[in-house]
């Protein structure tokens, strides 16, 4: 078993702007918010350390509970996205 040096990121949940189903959230790394307003926080997150030439592994934790959420590899959830269900189709 390797041993891997995981970042930490803080994943904080925003009032509903609407009676959808979906919130949205920021992501702290450090006092600095990386991600607004996201509704793919893993994938823009990646996208964003990615863009600042962070790889590997990033922990996120709850920004209220300080519990952890979910892990996300980097470079895997760069590539992926997250199709909007509110965008109009043409």
């Amino acid at each position: 078993m390797t041993c891997r040096k995981l970042l930490s990121v803080e994943l904080l949940a925003k009032k509903k702007p609407s009676d959808k189903r979906w919130y949205a959230h920021d992501l702290l790394f450090g006092s600095e918010i990386i991600v607004a307003n996201s509704r793919a926080p893993a994938h823009d997150l990646a996208r964003a350390l990615l863009a600042r030439g962070i790889k590997g592994w990033v922990d996120v934790f709850d920004g209220e509970t300080g519990k952890p959420r979910y892990t996300v590899h980097i470079e895997a959830a760069a590539k992926l996205s997250v199709n909007s269900n509110l965008q109009k189709r043409r």
